[in-house]
């Protein structure tokens, strides 16, 4: 079997090699950090969606066209596997919600149904369907998925230009890379010949970053936790009582748009090192910090008879959360329950009655 060979695909072909061993690394090595789940999965299926570049460019569908639409693109799982990578390197993940997943399991079912398909029907589907349409929609579905996810990652992940500097650049960068990826097939044809990739910057791209990870992840020690328990007997036990004394006597999680410097300066101490404070004594993100005060107020609201006229949105917004969204999802990670039925267990508590079964 004859295949094609440059330097592209030479690059290629060590991407796959470094991509599966480490992925498979991540995933299998004992006493594993739990991010290294995530980076493990991700890994894996940015090295699938690179494999099908190198079918494509070596040759090898062209020779052997029973593999077209075989299953290597999972990209609509990216976003969901950063945001969680991101948000497991923070904090405890307690609870995972696979709805994140649905949209790669409708990708994944996708090309199994078509890669058993005869040459013909995959023939047809391409030309009529897939070409024009599908695949479209595919690369603008992972390219919205990664920038909402890189966002969420940013604004919900605790992922700050202070904390993490080296991840916070790094969702920053991706994120910019998705926008060009997303504009880059509109305006392509002026500068490639018409039979190059429509997709040419993301093929040519993500190899490189999907090399970068691996060897991050493969090279990068697992120390935040050890770093956290030394940096935690270092930790001033009054300036740590201090700051948790001024958030509750004052009630500054209140303010909607409260934040590190802003606490920092209420308090009378360096922005960075009340963030040390937070993270090593408390073992918390600043934005955790400041949600469990909210959500002990608005729980605390909730067992007082005379607080029940009050709306969920209402208290949630009173004790500064800007948004029902975000009170809603905080509330269930802290509680394991909706508002609405916490409350409403509340309410029957008051009235000492007893509450049936969820179900």
């Amino acid at each position: 079997m004859q295949v094609y060979f440059d330097w592209v695909v030479l690059f290629q072909v060590f991407c796959i090699v470094q991509g599966f061993t480490t992925g498979i690394y991540l995933l299998t090595t004992k006493k594993q950090q739990p991010s290294h789940y995530w980076l493990g999965w991700l890994l894996l299926g940015l090295t699938l969606q690179i494999t099908d570049y190198f079918l494509s460019r070596s040759g090898i569908y062209y020779r052997n066209r029973w593999l077209y639409f075989s299953p290597f693109f999972f990209s609509w799982s990216f976003g969901p596997l950063i945001y969680f990578y991101v948000k497991s390197r923070v904090q405890k993940i307690n609870r995972i919600s696979y709805w994140h997943f649905v949209p790669v399991m409708v990708q994944g079912i996708f090309y199994l149904l078509l890669v058993f398909q005869p040459l013909s029907v995959k023939a047809d589907f391409w030309i009529s369907v897939h070409k024009p349409y599908t695949r479209y929609l595919e690369h603008y579905g992972a390219c919205l998925s990664v920038l909402c996810y890189g966002i969420s990652s940013i604004t919900f992940g605790g992922i700050s230009k202070e904390r993490d500097s080296r991840h916070y650049y790094f969702l920053c960068g991706l994120i910019l890379f998705y926008i060009v990826a997303a504009i880059d097939p509109l305006f392509n044809h002026l500068y490639l010949e018409p039979t190059a990739p429509k997709f040419y910057l993301t093929a040519l791209v993500l190899p490189l970053f999907m090399y970068s990870l691996a060897l991050y992840g493969l090279l990068r020690k697992p120390t935040i936790l050890i770093r956290k328990k030394a940096a935690n007997s270092s930790v001033d036990k009054d300036k740590l009582d201090q700051v948790i004394k001024v958030m509750h006597e004052a009630k500054l999680y209140k303010n909607p748009d409260l934040s590190l410097p802003i606490l920092a300066q209420q308090i009378g101490l360096p922005t960075n090192e009340l963030s040390r404070i937070i993270n090593s004594g408390l073992q918390k993100t600043f934005a955790d910090f400041v949600n469990d005060f909210r959500i002990a107020e608005v729980k605390e609201r909730m067992l007082k008879a005379e607080d029940e006229r009050f709306s969920l949105l209402g208290l949630a917004l009173d004790a500064g959360f800007s948004s029902k969204t975000t009170f809603n999802r905080v509330f269930k990670e802290r509680t394991g329950m909706a508002p609405k039925f916490f409350k409403k267990e509340s309410q029957l508590i008051n009235r000492g009655e007893a509450l049936p079964n969820e179900s």
